[in-house]
């Protein structure tokens, strides 16, 4: 996290130059698959989204069905939280929720599928091969 950018001449506290930033930057695009960079809002109100998630799910081998609901306001609430499937042990998968026409987002790694969902009500459908 950074307060600023500023040139060489300039001091600021918790500023930093633009040659250190984009540093920090191309180090951070190597590690993208490991961690999440957003901004301060984003970031907030996705910890507050998850801390108030409930889920619920039921799972065969080659399908779950989960519903992740909250009790915040949907529409400040919007950042896609990740759940995790695991030992699905798959090569594809397709994710839908019910009452949308649109797929969910998901991405299968190693043994686990990870669905980025926003908690609504209405259940996921998540089925692999």
């Amino acid at each position: 996290m950074l307060h600023g950018i500023v040139e060489d001449n300039v001091k600021a506290p918790f500023a930093i130059r633009p040659e250190v930033l984009e540093g920090n930057l191309q180090y951070l695009q190597t590690l993208k698959t490991r961690i999440w960079v957003d901004t301060f809002g984003n970031v907030g109100r996705y910890v507050k989204e998850r801390d108030a998630a409930s889920l619920t799910a039921k799972r065969d081998k080659n399908y779950a069905v989960f519903t992740l609901t909250t009790t915040l306001d949907t529409s400040s609430f919007s950042v896609p939280l990740t759940v995790v499937i695991d030992h699905a042990k798959a090569s594809s998968a397709s994710v839908e929720r019910e009452g949308s026409a649109t797929p969910l987002y998901s991405v299968i790694e190693g043994d686990r599928i990870l669905v980025d969902v926003v908690p609504r009500t209405g259940p996921v459908t998540v089925t692999w091969k």
